[in-house]
């Protein structure tokens, strides 16, 4: 029986946990009706789940749907592991009654550990010189000073923790102000990683590396350490994917400005040129030098989230957003994929918001119904939500206006009753794309 693995990926927040909870429930619950995307391709389908791998790290599935049951249901918790869930998932051609199962094994990588691929093909004074570059220059200027100024105040035989810690806030800071490009990930991720030394590094600006040979030598020892014990193992499983699920949440970067635009930009160049999307694989790309080339990535799809926090009549935008911010990767992409360039499209996975109106000075206004997070329990509009624009805004966008401030939406209840599916967005059309071309 043929395998087909899914890696579901995308940058912190872009609700790869909720969209796998979904496409699982739908996948085992659901039926042509709730998916209908196979209805109208008169395509008949059915899932069983099956034992995981010993290896494997479950993706808990039941877990996380109990979290969206219940009189208050709330959003899963992000991940900080790879994790799967494998099906047997059946597809019938009701037009030439052929049929065929594969195992479809959905694989979700945490946004965070994400970042650190791009480091397995750069040395520590590489990336030192990168990341010390790069933060003295816009946003990061004044959210690195302290660590800089900590890092030019280091001298032979002094303690080097307070780099390490000051380092470790400068990500916490730009994370907190919407920057995503952040490395390495444990410093975010695991508990008191200052305090272990197998974490204990930082960047060193080149002229600290010169003045302080031996900590900047102590520095690569641990940063090696950190790419063989925590980033090679964590990447040696994404080199077996060849589907690609890429999950951008469009309404955060406009919340936060043109800063979050260009570091998300470059996040995702950077994640995509690391797994080394080809018909050759580069030989310098980091899941070679991984692996040695397991599996080619063949179908890929850019995936706008959250489609339900905004309205029906600006929804479509999210599209053109995700166009532009990927464009000129997807066209090198498109030259290695055996199906060509990437598609892009938006969803919801699991719908918290309805549509509505109301009318504003004598018109009627576009609006939505649900709970947000930040107003009370008992109250679920309508809500004027703000605006998606067709196009990015210009440099100066003030991410302050009420245009562009979407509210946060708790989830909607998923019923208690065994086989219950929640409504969504173009979840079907996206598992669809994924996998029509195994249809027999």
């Amino acid at each position: 029986m043929r395998t087909l693995r899914v890696a579901v990926t995308g940058l912190r927040r872009a609700g790869k946990t909720v969209f796998l909870t979904s496409l699982i429930n739908h996948l085992l619950d659901g039926s042509e009706e709730t998916l209908p995307a196979f209805r109208d391709e008169a395509i008949a389908f059915s899932a069983a789940p099956l034992r995981r791998r010993s290896e494997a790290t479950p993706f808990p599935y039941l877990q996380y749907l109990d979290q969206l049951r219940g009189d208050s249901p709330s959003w899963p918790a992000r991940t900080s592991d790879v994790s799967e869930f494998p099906l047997a998932l059946t597809v019938r051609n009701l037009k030439n009654h052929r049929a065929r199962t594969v195992t479809l094994e959905l694989v979700d990588y945490p946004g965070e550990r994400l970042l650190d691929l791009p480091l397995v093909s750069m040395g520590y004074e590489e990336w030192s010189d990168q990341v010390s570059e790069e933060a003295r220059v816009g946003l990061r200027k004044e959210l690195s000073a302290p660590w800089l100024e900590t890092c030019a105040q280091l001298h032979p035989g002094a303690d080097d923790r307070p780099a390490v810690e000051h380092y470790a806030d400068y990500l916490r800071d730009c994370r907190r102000e919407g920057l995503g490009y952040l490395q390495p990930s444990a410093l975010l991720l695991e508990a008191d990683a200052v305090g272990q030394d197998r974490f204990r590094f930082c960047p060193l600006p080149d002229d600290v590396r010169r003045r302080l040979p031996e900590l900047a030598r102590e520095y690569g020892v641990r940063y090696g350490q950190y790419l063989r014990g925590y980033v090679r193992p964590f990447f040696r499983k994404a080199a077996r994917c060849s589907r690609q699920i890429v999950l951008v949440d469009v309404l955060h970067i406009l919340r936060r400005g043109v800063h979050s635009y260009n570091d998300t930009r470059r996040a995702l160049r950077r994640i995509l040129d690391a797994f080394g999307y080809a018909e050759q694989r580069h030989p310098l790309s980091p899941l070679r030098i991984i692996d040695m080339f397991q599996t080619r990535v063949d179908r890929m799809l850019f995936v706008a989230t959250k489609a339900d926090q905004c309205t029906r009549a600006t929804r479509g935008n999210l599209r053109y957003l995700l166009e532009d911010l990927v464009e000129p990767k997807r066209r090198e992409l498109a030259v290695g994929l055996p199906n060509g360039r990437p598609r892009v499209t938006f969803c919801a996975a699991h719908r918290s918001t309805e549509d509505a109106a109301k009318e504003f000075e004598g018109r009627q206004l576009s609006c939505l119904r649900g709970r947000r997070a930040d107003r009370p329990a008992d109250r679920d509009g309508p809500w004027f939500p703000g605006e998606i624009p067709p196009a990015w805004p210009d440099d100066q966008w003030n991410p302050e206006e009420s245009q562009f401030i979407f509210p946060d939406f708790l989830p909607a209840r998923l019923p208690m009753r065994d086989g219950a599916t929640a409504p969504h967005i173009n979840l079907d059309k996206v598992f669809w794309h994924t996998i029509e071309d195994i249809v027999p």
